[in-house]
């Protein structure tokens, strides 16, 4: 289970790693440094639209920010619309994704027959 403290550690390690002040990392978030501390020690959990302004704003992995599976840029997405689907497809029941996935493989394999 993915817990605030683990993530809030990652963002944490990722404005260190930047070098920057806690000030100078939300610049371009929407967020105020006392939000920012919160996040990093564990007492808010970042939302979806934070998670991908800082998936796009630091060029990161959502996986390593969320589960910190492989390393930072291990996975990257390629618009907010991919991340949001790959993040939200993580939260379906097991049948669920076998059933979203199955449709998806087949719209991509008509609009292929359609080129």
């Amino acid at each position: 289970m993915v817990t605030a403290e683990d993530i809030g550690q990652r963002i944490k390690a990722l404005r260190k790693k930047h070098g920057l002040k806690q000030s100078d990392f939300v610049a371009g978030l929407g967020i105020t440094p006392s939000y920012l501390s919160k996040i990093e020690h564990g007492l808010e959990r970042p939302g979806r639209e934070l998670l991908l302004k800082m998936v796009k704003e630091f060029n990161i992995s959502i996986d390593w920010l969320l589960y910190g599976e492989e390393n930072e840029s291990s996975i990257r997405t390629k618009s907010e619309k991919e991340t949001l689907l790959l993040t939200s497809f993580r939260d379906l029941s097991e049948n669920e994704a076998e059933t979203i996935l199955a449709l998806l493989i087949q719209m991509a394999s008509k609009n292929k027959t359609k080129s």
